[in-house]
């Protein structure tokens, strides 16, 4: 079992899947681009958005990926990171690695650490063996994969695993910070993964840009 960081659900368990698209700005001082995942739970609903913008190979990038898929009817993956690279996928070892685990339909925390840690060693080997001479320094968050599913009587699990580069004596390799879970509570808990920092600046609404972004919500608009 991992680490913890969040009872029972009624019957209807529900995935609102939002996508949402943060427009950044090229100030030198701020991120620049970056995935941006926000996650709600509670231990009746999971909320789930993310952004749509994808980086191409050929340093371009596009505005109609997305970053959140359905492997099955009660099971659902989004990543944040080195999601993808050439010919490889997070979103397509997931459903290799869910295969490979043979689980279907009954989602427990223990199913999805297992899911989660299995897709962490082969994501980390390929990512690694994909980089070639791109540099990345030791403790660099590779990628984050965060799955989010729903057991036998309803209730909600989640299951997140990050991948960190490991640099040493010239070499690169990868290693698996322990698989986090979340306790479900009857009051929604809001968390951001990949560039937090960029939901942060939202909040505090301090920066230019983030009057910007927020001018475009009615809720915000002063």
């Amino acid at each position: 079992m991992g680490q913890r960081i969040g009872g029972h659900l009624p019957d209807a368990y529900s995935v609102h899947v939002l996508f949402i698209l943060f427009f950044l700005s090229l100030a030198q001082s701020q991120t620049k681009s970056g995935t941006v995942i926000v996650l709600g739970f509670s231990d009746r609903k999971v909320v789930l958005a993310a952004d749509s913008r994808e980086s191409t190979d050929e340093g371009d990038y596009r505005d109609e990926g997305c970053k959140i898929s359905a492997l099955e009817n009660k099971l659902v993956f989004t990543a944040s990171g080195k999601a993808r690279i050439g010919d490889w996928e997070a979103t397509s070892e997931a459903r290799s690695a869910l295969q490979a685990v043979g689980i279907r339909q009954n989602y427990t925390s223990e199913h999805l650490d297992t899911i989660a840690t299995k897709w962490g060693t082969a994501a980390g080997r390929k990512i690694i063996a994909r980089l070639g001479s791109e540099k990345v320094k030791d403790g660099q968050v590779l990628i984050t994969g965060v799955f989010i599913g729903a057991d036998d009587i309803g209730r909600t699990n989640i299951a997140q695993q990050t991948i960190r580069a490991r640099v040493s004596g010239g070499s690169v390799s990868f290693r698996k910070s322990p698989v986090v879970n979340a306790y479900r509570t009857p009051i929604m808990n809001f968390t951001a993964i990949g560039e937090a920092n960029i939901t942060d600046e939202f909040k505090a609404a301090v920066s230019l840009r983030s009057k910007e972004w927020r001018a475009q919500f009615p809720v915000y608009a002063e």
